[in-house]
């Protein structure tokens, strides 16, 4: 947890120094805002985590969390941002 604080301290304080923090805002908002946003994924591994914890559904959450990480991949077109990331001419 501490790693996480020290990640998240840099990162503010690099965000602060190089004076990108109206990007960086935006780029949050767009992320946990929205119809589209990260916050009901994180809400769908904590549920299948949850599920998780009790031992005869433990078979069960393995396989939400498998559809879940399909549904990822299937639904954000993965394959194709990710080789137009990797590509030289992506910056």
């Amino acid at each position: 947890m501490q790693w996480a604080l020290v990640i998240i301290g840099v990162l503010l304080v690099s965000v602060g120094i190089r004076d990108k923090t109206d990007e960086f805002q935006a780029v949050l908002a767009d992320d946990f805002g929205g119809r589209d946003s990260y916050v009901n994924w994180m809400i769908a591994v904590f549920l299948i985590a949850a599920i998780g914890l009790y031992r005869p559904l433990r078979p069960v959450a393995d396989g939400f969390l498998i559809l879940l990480v399909l549904a990822a991949f299937m639904q954000g077109n993965f394959i194709n941002e990710f080789r137009r990331q990797i590509s030289p001419t992506a910056r």
